[in-house]
């Protein structure tokens, strides 16, 4: 299966390209604001994209902050239940264990730290940080620091046309 075509429809790179490759989780964070460092972490989800082989749901979970922090605007626009996470949701370090657990479920015990794929992808860690850090958890045992931009990804296309 082709992914991308160049400008005279040829293949740019096919799965084959990706064979023996590692698996991404293709990671959505909903919060309450735009500053990890005040706003709270109200969703998690993650979903297992192995290039040619798996895509599959592996966690999806409210956050339930001690204090939840959020804006008018970022609640315009996620629509999120505030009575819902708080009845719902987890804790942050009940959250990183369902992560753990799912991840070690899928990858195994011994896995490597697992890159992530975000639209807005930097924004995404830094709130997942912010959640492993509330766990009193290091993220970089379970996720890489580096990620894939879907956002940089498709404004480099508009740009190439």
């Amino acid at each position: 299966m082709t992914f991308f075509l160049d400008y005279y429809g040829r293949p740019l790179y096919n799965n084959r390209m990706f064979r023996n490759r590692r698996q991404y989780i293709v990671l959505d964070i909903e919060t309450g604001g735009l500053d990890p460092k005040k706003h709270s972490v109200l969703e998690v989800s993650g979903i297992l994209w192995e290039p040619g082989k798996v895509i599959k749901p592996v966690f999806d979970c409210y956050i339930k902050e001690e204090e939840i922090t959020t804006v008018p605007r970022a609640m315009e626009i996620n629509q999120i239940d505030l009575d819902v996470v708080r009845e719902r949701g987890k804790s942050p370090k009940e959250a990183i264990k369902y992560i753990k657990h799912t991840l070690d479920e899928e990858l195994g015990t011994n896995r490597r730290p697992v890159k992530i794929l975000a639209h807005n992808a930097s924004f995404d860690y830094g709130f997942l940080k912010r959640l492993y850090n509330l766990a009193g958890e290091k993220i970089n045992k379970d996720f890489y620091g580096r990620t894939i931009d879907t956002a940089s990804i498709l404004e480099f296309l508009m740009i190439v046309d």
